[in-house]
């Protein structure tokens, strides 16, 4: 016969199970902790890129708008200001119809490609 006597030997199967069970639940709890950390910092990461992307796009709305006023201004030289300020607004909503109509034909195009209804 083999003798497992040693000092592991000497505690009982039930305890060696609950002992690695114990263990088990440790690993398991310190790997969501580490996730939960990983995902704060990946977050904070993100939440800055989003920032920096919402300040980058209003800026870019205000210059767009100091674009099309300048534009207003510039057909104001040889037209009434009403009519100029009317032909950019008119121009401005036909390239935004225009642009509507194809992201919604690549909308509709990409859910058929995917199965999806539409």
């Amino acid at each position: 016969m083999i003798n497992t006597s040693t000092e592991a030997g000497d505690r009982s199967l039930a305890s060696i199970l609950l002992s690695v069970i114990r263990n088990v639940e440790q690993i398991v709890q310190s790997e969501i902790r580490l996730a939960k950390a990983e995902m704060r910092i990946e977050f904070g990461k993100a939440g800055q890129a989003a920032k920096l992307l919402g300040l980058g796009l209003l800026l870019a709305i205000l210059a767009a708008a100091c674009l099309c006023l300048a534009c207003v201004y510039l057909l104001a030289t040889v037209l009434a200001f009403w009519i100029a300020a009317l032909i950019v607004a008119v121009t401005l909503s036909i390239v935004a119809g225009v642009m509507i109509s194809v992201g919604i034909s690549k909308m509709c195009f990409a859910s058929a490609e995917t199965g999806g209804n539409g």
